[in-house]
């Protein structure tokens, strides 16, 4: 399958429409991206809205037990230790099941919760009763450093901390019973009587692990920075390690405890969760690129088929001739042939037809049938109907033309149109018999018209005809005769006058030279008897129709 023009051109637009449609994937991926980073950003607020839920409902709950508790009146005996603490015999007449019951308090009210949170209540003499424990301080097992340990405090350190005001402690390494250290956040609040200088502290201690589980999920607290801010704007805990690159910050707010937390999620990791889908989109990118460049391919190549055809026979060489450009309009590519289509038909002119001519009216039948044989053999094989009704044509008009300027002596025929496929029988069979004819009647008259005299003057002049001095005076003083005389006897020999038979010799001869050498235009003028390469190219335009270096172009196109 040849690749040519019109459909470089058709494949041309077809890729444009493909490639537009392709550009519709950038907004499209732009799209699916922004609105998978919202749905990512959308998922951890809500993931964090639930962990700030569960964070308010253990709060609540610890609220709850710390009212309770102190109301409840099984725990009135720790009125008393406010003012006069217990000593190891008191301590051991206790019921145990007081203790326990409050101890469970804690438990069971903190069951439901994911949150590994531990509480209590730590009495101004040391005493503490926690989820974990009850021990009483100093003796006889000590709470402070075995059972909870915050960092390097001592008891009254961190007892001051508890009382300081603060509800919420910012984060402090812890060691419990288990000597397990994590990083906790500390509740604090008061469990005192009113009326009483001293006071119980109510105290929760918040994992900050076990929070940031609750916020997020396990592959955001990897990567994320979350941070904890209290009422007041003062950082409670911050957790992750900042690192090179843009983060989308996630915000919320408990509505209950003014606690503000802030998750801010790496771009790395959003783009890591949407390589996958970006692959995809991609992959299905490239993929259509392909379908619609194929399509583009196969409707560019169906699309161009009937003007391919029809140009190719215009001019079968002339779909890959460098100059014509794709994204040529299609009525530049026609004005384009039709220069080409006028310059063989001027080529078939000069050649051909006016040989055809100069044969007719000379009455030689048989270098008018060679004129025509060889033109014939140049014609394109299998049969072009399009040349071959354009030199139909032709020698219709040169056959009407003899008829017209020869009445009496060439008689009128009539010619068919050419019809597709009847080449041989037109060329071979119609138009010679139509020439022998034409020639026996031409050759017939001018025995009869012709005097010696006239035979003379043509010999004379086509030997001088190069000669750019040769004028009617000098051929009439030659032969001693008037300059009208000479007119008269050439009219009747050449059919012309002698200025035009003169110029018509010289014109033939610079054809052959056009399109056989590589002359120059201005040589060849001179060598035809032209006085200068304007007159020259003066005269041929007047006679042709077009310049003479059209003729060389045509030359090369052909080489």
């Amino acid at each position: 399958m040849k690749l040519n023009i019109i459909m470089v051109r058709y494949l041309f637009i077809f890729i444009l429409f493909a490639g537009f449609l392709l550009l519709l994937f950038v907004p499209v991926l732009n799209y699916i991206t922004d609105f998978t980073l919202q749905n990512e950003l959308t998922s951890v607020s809500s993931h964090m809205e639930q962990g700030i839920s569960s964070i308010d409902s253990v709060l609540t709950s610890l609220d709850l037990i710390k009212i309770s508790n102190n109301q409840d009146s099984r725990f009135s005996v720790f009125k008393s230790w406010i003012f006069n603490p217990p000593d190891v015999r008191q301590f051991s007449n206790i019921s145990a099941s007081i203790l326990i019951e409050l101890r469970d308090s804690f438990n069971l009210a903190l069951l439901p919760y994911p949150l590994a949170v531990d509480s209590g209540l730590l009495l101004p003499n040391g005493m503490a009763i926690t989820r974990n424990v009850i021990s009483f301080y100093p003796t006889p097992v000590p709470f402070y450093g075995f059972s909870l340990q915050c960092g390097d405090l001592t008891l009254e350190e961190w007892r001051g901390l508890l009382t300081g005001g603060h509800t919420f402690i910012p984060a402090m390494s812890y060691t419990d019973v288990h000597n397990s250290t994590y990083e906790a956040v500390t509740y604090a609040a008061h469990w005192s009587y009113i009326g009483y200088p001293q006071e119980i502290v109510f105290f929760a201690i918040f994992p900050v692990e076990g929070i940031v589980n609750l916020l997020t999920d396990t592959d955001v607290a990897a990567a994320a920075i979350i941070k904890m801010y209290d009422s007041g704007g003062e950082l409670l805990f911050s957790h992750g390690s900042a690192n090179n690159g843009s983060y989308h910050v996630v915000r919320g707010r408990s509505t209950m405890y003014s606690l503000e937390f802030e998750i801010s999620v790496p771009d790395t990791l959003i783009k890591t969760k949407l390589r996958q889908l970006r692959n995809q989109i991609l992959l299905f990118t490239f993929l259509t690129a392909g379908f619609v460049i194929t399509l583009s391919f196969l409707f560019a190549w169906r699309s161009s088929l009937l003007q391919r055809n029809f140009l190719e026979r215009i001019s079968p060489a002339g779909m890959v001739q460098t100059k014509y450009r794709p994204f040529s309009g299609y009525g530049r590519l026609l004005r384009e042939l039709a220069s080409q289509i006028e310059a063989q038909t001027a080529l078939i002119r000069t050649q051909t037809i006016d040989r055809i001519r100069k044969a007719l009216l000379a009455g030689d039948e048989a270098m008018s049938r060679i004129i025509l044989r060889d033109c014939v053999a140049a014609l394109p094989d299998p049969e072009d109907p399009l040349t071959a009704a354009q030199l139909s044509n032709l020698l219709s008009s040169l056959i009407r033309e003899l008829a017209e300027k020869l009445p009496g002596i060439v008689v009128p025929e009539e010619i068919p149109e050419y019809v597709p496929g009847s080449q041989k029988e037109f060329f071979e069979h119609y138009y010679t018999g139509c020439f022998a004819r034409i020639c026996k009647s031409i050759s017939a008259q001018k025995e009869k018209e012709i005097p010696a005299i006239g035979w003379d003057l043509l010999a004379y002049i086509n030997k001088h005809i190069y000669d750019p001095n040769i004028y009617t005076t000098m051929v009439a003083n030659h032969f001693n005769i008037s300059e009208p005389t000479l007119q008269k006897y050439i009219k009747q020999c050449a059919g012309q006058t002698f200025q035009t038979y003169v110029e018509k010799r010289r014109l033939d001869r610079a054809c052959e030279l056009l399109l056989e050498s590589n002359e120059t235009i201005a040589h060849i003028a001179l060598a035809c008897g032209f006085s200068s390469s304007t007159s020259f190219n003066r005269t041929f335009k007047r006679i042709y129709g077009f310049p003479p270096g059209r003729l060389q172009e045509t030359r090369s196109a052909r080489s």
